[in-house]
């Protein structure tokens, strides 16, 4: 039978991923219809699918930062 914490960690490691993902599928749709809207193709899709991406990737970072904190291990930034 599969261990309930090896689960748990499993569906907080999958929420993050998907969070990342919707981060920037929203940020692919908001720039290509602001894009259709001001007639500036593609700068806007470019620019607000990079924005997104990095800021998927800094809230993936630190919940995996968080994530690693919590199993229990002191920070390594302790004396």
């Amino acid at each position: 039978m599969l261990d309930p914490g090896f689960l748990k960690k499993v569906s907080r490691l999958t929420a993050m991923i998907s969070e990342m993902s919707v981060t920037v599928i929203l940020g692919v749709l908001a720039g290509s219809w602001l894009d259709s809207r001001l007639q500036t193709t593609p700068v806007l899709l470019l620019l607000l699918s990079v924005g997104a991406l990095v800021l998927g990737m800094v809230r993936l970072t630190k919940a995996l930062n968080r994530e690693s904190n919590d199993d229990g291990l002191p920070p390594d930034d302790q004396p």
